[in-house]
């Protein structure tokens, strides 16, 4: 494909995708400043304060703690975890924008196979599955257990429910002619044979539950067996493999159709499983999502909590339950989630209940659900009592153990935790009648014995030092001052501001004349468009870039000059000032040169010669200008 084409198709991708709306299919989001910027909670590492910020005016985003920050394209690069051309492929699948035949087949798995070959065969089987549901006499025993389950024919198509026949290459034989062999593996639609004889579909006779990502994309399924099965040691529910689209950690049932209701009620309602997860949103309990087999995980934990600060978690009431609530506890504790445990009576699940008691007394139960702190304590003096001093040791030790799990944290954070940590240990001090001091030198005991644990464990090589939190902007040499990066920054900031003035600036100042590497790269770029002919403006510099550091160092830039409202009327005071460094500069070159030489009785050295050459170069360069001045 001819670079403009390239460059039109990329430009045509970007008008069509509006970052906020992409970048809120992942991450709640606030307006704020009148719409002119959006905060959330970043994607791209645990974030507990906002510090994500999206621009619509300038269609970029930028994370103030990590740095990272870029364009639309940029942000499916990270969050998708793939090379530039493949997120060009999946912002245009987004917008329905038909890729050129070149610019197909971008980037690929390890096994030859790309993300988008993988959604389209995904979605390629869900249509299948649900078709044959919907029509072939195969799936009449299916159609039999959905209905008797209270699922109506508008609930089937708006989750996609499907059945795969008990045919063991059903599915193989419909993707013939359309996708390999390769292609349905790598989907783990369909898996090879002990002894290479073969290829088999992976799902048998079982009822489909589409599963979707974050952006409602198809990417695996969940396959519920049929009442009455004869199969042995076949699971009742067991979900697709992981693939390069699938992570069953990172995913959540029913996400898809219950986002708008947790961001509207601040609360999502995490149930286990896909059948109770629709039933619950048939009964109107929207803001519901379903655990897929596994139990609740960290990363689970930090999605939901960009979605909302309210988190109940529904358990049976029996044993096991009861002790998946306890475990969920450490994940969430130092998360600045308002996390809640429901418990349904002995032998019930949400179907059962909501089918028994209604969905006003489950609306209840949610509403009035206990923290889970207070669930834990509960637990604690069901096993020991308070009756006796080396009960209510016991009860303490416990509780305290759960406390000395949580990482510590830094920066705002800390204090945060902090304050949280004081709520928990007043409670225990009134609740067990222990003084406050023993309470918190207790605590500081259980922390040290496993710090001990720990290092013991690990091994002296293992410990890590704290570095500095670098800017993005990468560290200048060391020669470079902080007034010589301020300086500059603020040169490149008044050229992002104001594309117009980098013809004036062409003409008086060399990218070489920044020590910065990054900003000689983000100059050069604006200046390689300019002799390019074409318009300079941020988005198309943002369009040009391809480095993702570099990408985040403009965002930067650009969102400082517009937050300190610069003009274009700074530049020739910022070049002026950068004038002033490089005379000065040049002075203390000179100096270094004389010294060197008389310390070496009139002979150069390479280091000697090499200074000597730049300060030539230099020389020149500024007689050139003056003259033309």
């Amino acid at each position: 494909m001819p670079r403009q084409s390239s460059e039109e198709f990329k430009e045509l991708v970007r008008s069509r995708t509006d970052i906020v709306s992409l970048v809120g299919e992942g991450v709640s989001l606030e307006s704020r400043r009148g719409g002119h910027e959006f905060v959330g909670l970043c994607p791209f590492h645990d974030d507990r304060n906002p510090s994500l910020r999206v621009y619509p005016e300038r269609q970029s985003f930028k994370c103030w703690s990590c740095n990272t920050g870029g364009d639309c394209f940029e942000f499916v690069m990270q969050s998708e975890r793939v090379e530039f051309r493949e997120a060009i492929e999946l912002l245009a699948t987004r917008a329905n924008i038909e890729m050129p035949r070149t610019h197909q087949r971008g980037s690929q798995s390890q096994d030859g196979t790309s993300k988008s070959q993988l959604f389209e065969v995904v979605a390629w089987a869900e249509q299948q599955f649900h078709e044959c549901l919907l029509n072939s006499p195969q799936a009449a025993t299916a159609r039999d257990y959905l209905n008797s389950r209270g699922f109506t024919a508008d609930v089937i198509a708006a989750y996609r429910l499907g059945y795969h026949p008990n045919d063991w290459e059903w599915l193989i034989q419909r993707a013939r002619g359309k996708f390999g062999l390769d292609v349905l593996t790598a989907a783990k639609l369909a898996a090879q044979r002990d002894g290479g004889r073969g290829y088999y579909d992976y799902f048998v006779d079982r009822v489909m539950f589409p599963i979707r990502d974050m952006q409602r994309r198809p990417v695996a399924f969940g396959g519920r067996i049929l009442p009455g099965e004869t199969r042995e040691n076949a699971p009742k529910y067991f979900n697709s493999l992981e693939s390069i689209i699938f992570t069953k950690s990172r995913l959540l049932y029913g996400f898809d159709h219950a986002r708008d209701a947790i961001r509207k009620t601040d609360t999502v309602v995490v149930v286990e499983g896909y059948t109770d997860c629709i039933t619950t949103h048939q009964h109107g309990q929207m803001n519901v999502v379903g655990t897929l087999g596994t139990a609740l995980t960290e990363t689970h934990v930090t999605n939901l909590k960009r979605f909302a600060r309210k988190v109940v978690l529904v358990y049976d009431g029996d044993d096991a339950g009861q002790n998946a609530a306890e475990r969920a506890l450490t994940k969430f504790l130092a998360q600045e989630v308002d996390l809640r445990i429901m418990t349904l009576p002995a032998g019930m699940d949400p179907a059962d209940f909501l089918a028994t008691h209604g969905a006003a007394a489950f609306a209840k139960d949610i509403e009035q659900a206990p923290e889970a702190w207070q669930h834990k304590f509960r637990r604690a003096v069901a096993r020991y009592g308070v009756d006796s001093i080396d009960a209510k040791d016991r009860v303490l030790d416990e509780m305290l153990e759960v406390l000395a799990t949580v990482p510590h944290t830094g920066g705002a954070d800390a204090g945060k935790w902090r304050n949280r940590e004081d709520l928990i240990l007043g409670s225990l001090v009134q609740r067990l009648g222990l003084k406050e001091h023993a309470v918190r030198q207790r605590l500081s005991d259980i922390r040290r014995r496993a710090a001990d644990r720990q290092r013991n464990h690990d091994g002296p090589e293992a410990m890590q030092h704290d570095g500095p939190a670098y800017d993005s902007v990468s560290l200048p040499r060391k020669s470079l001052s902080r007034r010589d990066v301020y300086l500059e920054q603020e040169l490149l900031q008044i050229v992002l501001a104001h594309p117009a003035v980098v013809g004036r600036l062409r003409e008086d100042f060399a990218c070489e004349e920044l020590q910065d590497p990054q900003l000689r790269k983000l100059l050069a770029c604006c200046y390689g468009l300019m002799d390019a002919g074409e318009e300079l403006t941020f988005l198309r510099v943002m369009a040009e870039l391809e480095d993702s550091a570099l990408k985040g160092i403009a965002v930067s830039l650009d969102e400082e000059a517009r937050r300190k409202g610069i003009g274009a009327d700074l530049l020739e005071q910022t070049l002026a000032c950068l004038r002033e460094r490089h005379t000065t500069d040049a002075v203390e070159m000179s100096g270094q040169i004389r010294e060197q030489v008389q310390q070496s009785g009139g002979g150069l050295n390479d280091e000697t010669a090499a200074m000597l050459r730049r300060l030539s170069e230099y020389n020149k360069k500024r007689a050139v200008k003056n003259k033309l001045a």
